[in-house]
């Protein structure tokens, strides 16, 4: 088989509430789509969300990531299995453009992962609809993933409750209550909010029983955290996530011996370099995996199968107003990956105005979901959607 065609799409993605944290605070996305067509017809769909404060990216360098790319000269090359698949997808390289100035990512290697990670899913969405197998049953074949490999009919995804008004921090936290949610993330560290005050609320009225963590957003350096960990402390938090600006992420080596909570990264963990590093170094007990800003679906197995390898526990996050192409492909990853500590994703009908897919894969009650067992990322994709939203398009050729 070969891929006879890609094509990108810029879409801009509507929000129904704008969600705010340390870093940053948005209305919308502007989302990168990937349609992949093999030679036989078939078409696979794939998406990523650049985040400048993440990997570098911004929706602008990723558009001229693709147009300077020599994907057709990487990617036209024909494939019969899963080895020869996986080979493809782990070998093709993203050109940098010359017009880009290097982000303060530039000694990592997670510049244009988004744009990685929409190439990959349409690929291996047109794929696994070609072999007539769920997009979960990459992480059977894929050897890295072997020891984290797992079967999963259901799932349960968490909620988080963003910067907000005091109103609807309460609001929110009894309706999550009373839907039945067992994992809630907070967002700590904005400016004009009182930490201690806020996780007060919460836990009174979402109870002792759920499991609760917060999420910095780098929002904080190496003393204040300290501080904080012990403050905090008593509201029974299960991790703090991503407490320092990555530029100061030597700081967490070690930091296990004196901070009072266990600390989780996410913005500092956007490869698997960064991973092994983070392992080697003791820079934390848990990481948030998350496809985007990872790079796609594999290396984000090989990120998982590290932490498991290195007694690092790990979740599965999301971007912000993912749509349904990455909810799908993350349901899929949370189906077939043994030892996720916690779910973030599928928000769809909660967040997005325009979700791009034609079924309703949305978490039910108490942040239940079901595997998807069709083909594929076995969602339909809405093309008037996305004609009718997209901002730019363009073919490989």
């Amino acid at each position: 088989m070969r891929i006879q065609n890609l094509t990108a799409y810029l879409v801009r993605i509507p929000l129904k509430k704008e969600i705010r944290h340390a870093s940053y605070a948005r209305r919308y996305n502007d989302t990168v789509l990937i349609r992949c067509e093999l030679e036989d017809g078939t078409v696979g769909w794939g998406e990523g969300l650049p985040r400048h404060y993440v990997t570098g990216e911004t929706i602008e360098t990723t558009w001229e990531q693709w147009q300077v790319s020599s994907l057709k000269d990487q990617l036209s090359i024909d494939w019969s299995d899963w080895s020869e698949l996986f080979d493809l997808l782990k070998k093709f390289e993203l050109t940098r453009p010359v017009t880009i100035e290097p982000p303060a990512t530039s000694d990592r290697d997670c510049f244009g992962n988004s744009l990685r990670c929409a190439i990959e899913i349409a690929i291996l969405d047109a794929a696994t609809r070609y072999w007539n197998v769920p997009l979960s049953e990459v992480t059977a074949k894929f050897e890295p993933a072997s020891s984290i490999h797992e079967n999963r009919k259901e799932i349960r995804y968490g909620v988080a409750i963003t910067s907000m008004s005091r109103r609807k921090q309460v609001l929110n936290s009894i309706l999550y209550r009373l839907f039945g949610f067992q994992h809630v993330k907070v967002k700590v560290g904005a400016k004009g909010i009182n930490d201690v005050e806020l996780l007060s609320r919460v836990r009174r009225w979402m109870g002792q029983g759920v499991d609760l963590r917060i999420d910095a957003n780098e929002a904080w350096n190496r003393d204040q955290l300290l501080h904080k960990a012990q403050e905090l402390a008593p509201f029974q938090i299960s991790s703090i996530e991503q407490p320092l600006p990555h530029t100061e992420i030597d700081q967490l080596a070690g930091l296990n011996r004196d901070c009072q909570l266990p600390i989780m990264l996410d913005e500092s963990l956007c490869s698997p370099s960064d991973a092994r590093r983070a392992a080697d170094e003791q820079f934390c007990q848990l990481f948030n995996i998350r496809l985007s800003k990872g790079g796609g679906f594999l290396n984000c197995l090989e990120i998982a199968a590290i932490a498991h390898e290195a007694g690092i526990g790990y979740q599965l996050g999301c971007m912000v107003g993912e749509t349904g192409i990455l909810s799908a492909a993350g349901r899929h990853f949370a189906c077939s990956v043994a030892g996720i500590k916690h779910l973030e994703g599928s928000y769809d009908r909660f967040l997005v105005r325009e979700n791009l897919i034609k079924r309703d894969i949305t978490f039910g009650w108490g942040g239940k979901a079901p595997e998807l067992t069709g083909p594929g990322l076995g969602v339909e994709i809405d093309t008037d959607a996305i004609n009718r939203l997209k901002l730019q398009e363009q073919n490989w050729t």
